[in-house]
């Protein structure tokens, strides 16, 4: 067909479109790569970007069922009249529904983590083969590690220090909080050694030696104190940063070299939907957290910032225009 084709999803997914396509946007309009290159990373992003969208998707799906289903559970077993007396009961009932948008959830992140690594081919395509390779996130992220340490030690000096960011990156993160283990491991439990009752509501009833009846109805869990929903929510956060500092630190070596990239603690009400990464000039005349820290309360016209004259803040103004995110003061 003739003309123009433009792409878009029709779904909110703020969070990603903030913190995973602008990101990447951002670092390409400020790097000296070729426009080769450009495009490849275009479409990863374009790929990862569809990811976290379905994955909001199942989330909010299983959110409402697992809230929608256990209304409908407590007002059925509060009046239902016991059959064995009173004696303890409990009822393990699965919602074929929900254990079908968990187990999408963690398939959606693995694939997001596999669509990431990718990242890394078209920067460095034409510096060693070992690269090629990098496909999948196999075995917990250890075997993209293994090949990544095997580059950096077979790469000159100025390719060694921008892998050895990354390496440093995937290191941390596995070692830090276990997140990307725990899901992994979740992902194989609910392949191949999948029990039932891990996915069923936990209907529990008792009576007190007054006769009076006691009941608990209790969500699916991921562990004996974590229900799914709130292993999902925290998934979805560590994701989702995990991805924004695998692009920035992956992009950052490639940006023109008046340009710095800086994390920014968020201080936000609502961090999920706050960059973390931003992009300033080598030469600004002070800090960035002198910059930020008024810019997150709100007073972006007032402090330093009226004294860095017409020297554009990148991107701090974008994000501030177009969504309108602060924290209270």
């Amino acid at each position: 067909m003739g003309g123009t084709i433009i792409y878009s999803i029709e779904f909110d997914a703020k969070e990603a479109k903030v913190r995973i396509w602008d990101q990447i946007d951002k670092f390409l309009e400020y790097s000296n790569l070729d426009a080769d290159i450009n495009d490849e990373v275009k479409e990863i992003k374009q790929s990862l970007y569809h990811k976290f969208v379905i994955f909001k998707y199942h989330l909010i799906c299983y959110r409402n069922l697992e809230s929608s289903y256990k209304k409908k559970l407590t007002k059925k077993y509060e009046k239902m009249t016991s059959k064995t007396g009173q004696s303890p009961q409990r009822y393990l009932i699965e919602f074929p529904d929900l254990t079908a948008h968990y187990e999408s959830l963690l398939f959606q992140s693995k694939a997001t983590l596999d669509i990431l690594i990718k990242l890394l081919n078209p920067l460095y395509r034409n510096c060693h083969p070992i690269l090629k390779q990098l496909k999948t996130f196999e075995n917990k992220g250890e075997g993209v590690l293994k090949d990544l340490t095997k580059f950096s030690e077979r790469s000159g000096r100025g390719v060694k220090t921008k892998i050895d960011r990354v390496i440093k990156l995937l290191e941390k993160e596995k070692e830090s909080i276990g997140w990307l283990d725990r899901l992994i491991n979740a992902r194989d439990t609910i392949s191949h050694y999948r029990k039932n009752e891990v996915f069923a509501f936990q209907i529990d009833i008792k009576y007190s030696p007054k006769g009076d009846k006691e009941l608990s109805v209790i969500p699916p869990r991921e562990t004996e104190d974590q229900t799914i929903r709130e292993f999902l929510g925290i998934l979805r956060y560590n994701l989702l940063t995990f991805c924004e500092d695998f692009i920035a630190v992956s992009l950052a070596p490639f940006l023109d070299k008046a340009l710095n990239s800086y994390s920014f603690k968020n201080c936000s009400n609502n961090p999920i939907y706050f960059p973390k990464w931003y992009i300033w000039p080598k030469d600004l005349p002070c800090s960035p957290k002198q910059i930020m820290l008024p810019a997150y309360m709100g007073f972006i016209t007032q402090g330093p910032i009226s004294r860095i004259g017409a020297r554009p803040l990148l991107d701090l103004f974008g994000y501030y225009s177009k969504y309108d995110i602060r924290c209270k003061g």
